[in-house]
Formats: C-alpha cells, sequence, structure tokens
C-alpha cells in the first residue's frame, strides 16, 4: 500500500486515540504505590488469607452492597505477586477503559461509509464523532477515579458489557463460544460490582435481537431467554444476597419516596462529567445537562419508533440504545442507595464511570439518527448543518471545561494520599490520631496493616520513623511565614490546647504533614514530635490560586488538638516542621511557643 494511503488511514486514529494517551500521560506522575480509604478492608483481608484465619463467608461477602468477588481476587494477587504495588491497579482502571474503547471502535464500524457522502467527508465527520467519544470514555473529569486503587472495580461491568455487546451484536447465527465468552463475561461483571446484574440483563436484548434477524420462531427465542436470564439471575441473587455485607442495603420502602428529588439526582450523575469547573452551580450545570443528554436519547428513540420497521437502521443503533440504558440504568440505581437526605452525592466523581456510557451512548445513537435522517431528507434536516457544529462545539467546550477540574481534583487527591502516606511513616512510634481519622475517613486499622505489610515487604515508598525525635531527621533550612507558621497556643477550657496554623510551602504546594514538637523549656530533655497533623485540602484548592493568596488561612489551615498526656512534665516549648516524606527532610516553620503547664493560659513566645 502507498504510503500517502497508508497515512491517510493513520492519521484518524492518531487523533481519536489522542484524548486516552494525555490522560495516562496526566496519570501517570500522580500514582500513589500505598492503599488508600476503602482498600484497606481487601488489605485486612489478605491478612487474614495469608495467616490462616480467612473464610468462604468472607471471601464470598459483598463490601457493603457490592458484590467483590473479582475485586478481592485481582487486589490478593497485586499484593502478593507485585510486591504490594498497588499502583498499577489505576492503570488497569485505564486498560479496562481501553478495551470498552476498542469495542465501540469496532461496533461504530458502519459510521465510516459514505452512504451518500463524500468519503472524505464521511471519515472527517467519524474522526470528529469518535474522538469525542474517546474523550467521554477517558475523561479526567472521573478525577480521583483514575488514581484511586480501589476502584478500578467499577469499570468491570462496563468493560463485560461492551465487549459482551461486540461479540453478541453482529449478523448471523449465533455461534456457542460467543454465546460461552459473552456468559463468562456476565459472570464476571455479575460478581465484580452491584451494577454487574445489569449485564446479563443488556446482552439478553441483544442476543434476542440477533435470534431474531436469523429468522428464529419466537417461541424458540423465548425459551433461550428465559433460561439466559434465569441462569445470570440466580447467580446475581447469590452474589448481592451472600452474607456477611457491611450494609444492610436498600430499604424497598424508599423506593418511591421524593420523586422529584430523586429524578434530580439522576439527572445530575448524568450530566457528571459535562457540569462541573463553571462559575454555576455544578448541581444546577449537571441537572440541565442531564436533562438535555435525556431528552436527546429519548428523542432519538421516538425517531427509531418511528421506523421500527427499517432492520439496518435499528441494527446501526441497537448497541448505542444498550450503553445508553446502562448508564441509564445504573444512575437510577446510584439514587436509590446514595441520595438519602441530599443531591450532594450525585457530584461524587466514582459516578461518573456510569454516566459515560449514556453519554457516549446518547451521542453516537443521535449520529445514526441525523445520518438515517440527512439520507432520506427528513423534514428537520435542512437545519442539520447550522445546529451540529454550534452543538458540538459546545460538547466539546464542555468536555474541556471539565476534562480541567477534573485534573485539578487528581491532583487533589494525589496529595491527599501523598498526605496519608506521610503519616504512616510514623505507624511504628506514634499512636492513632483520632483527630486526624475522623476528619478524613481514615481507616483505623491503616496503622497496623501498614505494619503487616511492611513486614513483608509489600509497603511501598513508605520508611518507617525510627524514633519520634525530631533530630532524627535531616535538618532543612526554615520555611517563610507567608505559606507555613504555628499560631499561639489556645487554652482549651476543658483540657489540653487548641494549635493552628498555615501549612504551606507555597500558593500551590500544601505540606504532607506538619510535625508539633514539644521539649522541656530548660532544654534539657529531647525535642519529640508531640502531634501529626496536615491542612485539608479543598476540592477547588488548585483552581482558585487567587483565593488561596486571598485567605492562606482557608485553604492552607491546619488544626490539631493537643492534650496534656502528649507533652514532657513540666514548662516545655512547642515548635513545628513541615516534613518533606521523600527527601525525609524536616523544615522549621515560624512560631515558638512555651507553654506553663501549671498556669494553662500563660503562653508566650519561645
Amino acid at each position: 500500500m502507498p504510503w500517502p494511503r497508508r497515512l491517510s488511514r493513520l492519521w484518524p486514529w492518531l487523533v481519536i486515540i489522542a484524548p486516552a494517551v494525555i490522560l495516562l500521560v496526566e496519570m501517570i506522575p500522580l500514582l500513589v504505590s500505598v492503599p488508600c480509604l476503602d482498600a484497606w478492608s481487601f488489605v485486612q483481608q489478605y491478612q487474614h488469607l495469608v495467616e490462616d484465619r480467612y473464610s468462604w463467608e468472607a471471601f464470598l461477602a459483598p463490601h457493603y452492597v457490592h458484590p467483590s468477588i473479582v475485586g478481592k481476587l485481582i487486589y490478593f494477587a497485586v499484593l502478593h505477586f507485585l510486591g504490594g504495588n498497588v499502583a498499577v491497579l489505576p492503570i488497569l482502571s485505564w486498560l479496562f477503559s481501553a478495551l470498552i474503547a476498542f469495542s465501540v471502535y469496532r461496533l461504530a464500524g458502519p459510521l465510516w461509509r459514505s452512504d451518500g457522502e463524500r468519503p472524505a467527508l464521511s471519515r472527517w465527520h467519524a474522526t470528529v464523532l469518535l474522538t469525542c467519544v474517546t474523550a467521554v470514555i477517558f475523561t479526567a473529569a472521573q478525577g480521583e477515579v483514575w488514581i484511586w486503587d480501589f476502584v478500578f472495580q467499577n469499570f468491570i461491568p462496563g468493560t463485560c458489557l461492551a465487549l459482551g455487546t461486540w461479540l453478541l451484536h453482529r449478523e448471523g447465527q449465533v455461534r456457542f463460544h460467543d454465546l460461552a465468552l459473552a456468559s463468562a463475561l456476565s459472570l464476571l461483571a455479575i460478581c465484580s460490582f452491584g451494577t454487574g446484574f445489569f449485564v446479563p440483563a443488556f446482552l439478553g436484548l441483544i442476543l434476542i435481537w440477533r435470534l431474531h434477524g436469523t429468522g428464529s420462531p419466537w417461541g424458540k427465542i423465548g425459551l433461550i431467554a428465559a433460561a439466559w436470564w434465569l441462569a445470570h439471575g440466580v447467580v446475581a441473587w447469590l452474589a448481592l444476597t451472600a452474607h456477611g455485607g457491611e450494609d444492610s442495603g436498600l430499604e424497598a420502602g424508599t423506593i418511591f419516596e421524593r420523586p422529584l428529588m430523586r429524578l434530580q439526582f439522576v439527572l445530575i450523575v448524568l450530566g457528571n462529567i459535562l457540569g462541573k469547573g463553571t462559575t454555576f452551580e455544578p448541581e444546577t450545570l449537571c441537572a440541565i445537562a442531564g436533562a438535555v443528554l435525556l431528552a436527546t436519547f429519548l428523542a432519538s428513540l421516538f425517531y427509531l419508533w418511528r421506523r421500527r420497521q427499517d432492520c439496518r437502521l435499528i441494527q446501526a443503533a441497537f448497541p448505542w440504545i444498550i450503553f445508553g440504558l446502562y448508564g441509564l440504568s445504573s444512575a437510577v440505581l446510584i439514587s436509590l442507595g446514595r441520595m438519602h437526605n441530599s443531591l450532594d452525592n450525585a457530584l461524587d466523581e466514582r459516578f461518573a464511570t456510569f454516566d459515560v456510557f449514556f453519554v457516549f451512548g446518547t451521542l453516537l445513537l443521535v449520529a445514526v439518527v441525523l445520518r438515517h435522517a440527512c439520507v432520506h431528507r427528513a423534514p428537520f434536516a435542512s437545519s442539520l448543518p447550522a445546529l451540529v457544529p454550534a452543538a458540538v462545539t459546545l460538547f466539546v467546550a464542555l468536555l474541556a471545561v471539565n476534562w480541567a477540574n477534573g485534573h485539578n481534583l487528581m491532583k487533589v487527591k494525589f496529595s491527599r494520599m501523598n498526605q496519608e502516606r506521610a503519616l504512616l511513616m510514623f505507624a511504628r512510634v506514634m499512636p492513632l490520631n483520632e483527630e486526624w481519622m475522623d476528619a478524613r475517613v481514615t481507616r483505623k486499622s491503616a496503622f497496623r496493616l501498614a505494619a503487616f505489610l511492611a513486614d513483608r515487604g509489600k509497603l511501598r515508598d513508605v520508611v518507617f520513623a525510627k524514633d519520634r525525635n525530631i533530630k532524627s531527621f535531616k535538618q532543612g533550612k526554615e520555611t517563610g511565614g507567608k505559606w507555613a507558621r504555628l499560631d499561639p497556643p489556645v487554652a482549651l477550657e476543658e483540657g489540653g490546647w487548641r494549635l493552628s496554623g498555615l501549612g504551606g510551602l507555597a500558593v500551590d504546594n500544601a505540606a504532607d504533614l506538619i510535625l508539633v514538637t514539644a521539649q522541656p523549656a530548660e532544654g534539657s530533655g529531647i525535642e519529640e514530635i508531640a502531634a501529626l497533623t496536615a491542612p485539608q485540602l479543598q476540592q477547588h484548592f488548585y483552581e482558585r490560586a487567587k483565593l488561596v493568596r486571598m485567605h492562606p488561612e482557608y485553604y492552607l489551615g491546619w488544626e490539631q488538638t493537643l492534650h496534656d498526656e502528649m507533652l514532657p512534665p513540666g514548662p516545655v516549648t512547642l515548635k513545628a516542621y513541615v516534613l518533606d516524606q521523600d527527601k525525609q527532610t524536616v523544615h522549621p516553620i515560624k512560631g515558638v511557643y512555651r507553654l506553663e503547664r501549671d498556669h494553662p493560659h500563660a503562653v508566650s513566645e519561645g
């Protein structure tokens, strides 16, 4: 094949996969090789496994209400065979998304056909469309999902649905090995996450359509479909009702409560990746975006219903209908389990993993409908040359804004994970910091489990402190008082002192950890670390540099209660340091104070 022709075929795909490559480049520097939040529950189960204290009931038990057998197997394998390098799990999430994208590309083959258009123009339209689809699948708007080691499980059902749809949505007789693979993917989805039971449900619809296309009698189709749904339904019921979960699940009486609020919640979830990062209220903008997408999806279905006798049209649209229904069903299920009394949960980045299916499914469904409308000169086709470019421009702009917002959220999550990694350095020499754990919802078992992993060489990038002596760390230069300082301690009526200050190395660089030290005031004793704390970063920390400069107390401020038993007897001198955990260096910060223990309110500068 001549080079010009090869290049003409290659360049569209280089453009199409560009968003996936960009995301991977953004992800890799932000990966942390230490378990985070819920992941410690899997670490604890792994400990029980290697210590021969694990049971089948615990293995089969859901995590909260989600079946997690597949997730546990993958997590245990990473801990056991990869030396605990859990930073590979976000890469696995990216690979799952790559499989979803691959399946979509294969299913979107008809979009490259000209159907009355000039071939070059048709290729250009398909390139723009599939680039948008890739940007949706790999959108950085999912934020923490791309760097958190635990949520790779969220991607498994969607990956199984995409691969199963690609296997079954073909013309001709159903081959046994395709059916067997689709069934295996369904079982994998069921045992991996709470939305997994949707996969065999929707693959069953594709199976019915395919059997109908081959001319099979409805009696045979009904029998095969019933057997398919019954077999997978039993497995789903067993997986969802297994004993030992940490959550009682959904109460049936709450399903029909507050229908308007539930509808708004669903719309927010559907518009999750398009309504953030602007000056508008994200709940409102996400709901508007979700409503527009839902109206567009329903209008497309209405168009198809009126032309349901056109088998070629329905064949082209069917996989995008399935993906859209999966995203919509997941949003409804999320609302049932997470709405409670607030809409705020709908903005959680984790839900975008399911929202993307509705967005790209609607996008591709609209493309099929519009192409058909143009070829057959539908009444509204004359307005499309002006309407479509404007809609695509707006859609791309929203994707770009939310991508930038998501990248900032990834950096916030990375900073928080680094703070927890720094905290683990002191797991052998300091007691649990209850104030830290409660404020950040950190697992209180993390200290104990970190020591377990370290003893077996499976804790990466954490060097345990040998003792609490501040001199055990390399001493760096003092930081300026603009972004880091220790304010005068405030005595509390119930006893102890309230410490506060700033904890930043720069306007956009929050400290991993603040070490508060205490030393007998006469200077004869050891200066020991008495407390650990850190700034609690706001979600918009990295996108509001001007506000950080104007209100550093809000964005870089930290607080810590210092109890009497945490200090040596007699008058003490308090200091604070910023920890650079990678260099094992501490930097003194401005503010030295003397506490008179017999006069709690007597505080003076040291």
